[in-house]
């Protein structure tokens, strides 16, 4: 687990797991998961994503959205928002 962010109502925490693959570019393939503060609940909140490399979220002030990085293929780092 990298870098955990409670949310503001301290029911959840949002990370990034450790890499254990490379895409074709060699960007490691780093997950943005959630989870409950008691453990359950894991699901990775960036299915799919053509991106693999996202990560170190941070919830918005309201605790409805989170903006986390990017990492695309011969592009610098990006933030996007979930």
């Amino acid at each position: 687990m990298i870098a955990p962010n409670i949310s503001q109502d301290g029911k959840r925490i949002l990370f990034t797991t450790l890499p254990r693959d490379h895409d074709a570019w060699g960007v490691p393939e780093y997950k943005l998961m959630v989870m409950n503060r008691d453990g359950s609940g894991l699901r990775d909140l960036i299915v799919n994503s053509p991106h693999p490399g996202s990560g170190w979220g941070m919830w918005s002030p309201d605790g409805r959205q989170i903006v986390y990085l990017t990492f695309k293929p011969q592009r610098p780092i990006q933030f996007e928002l979930y």
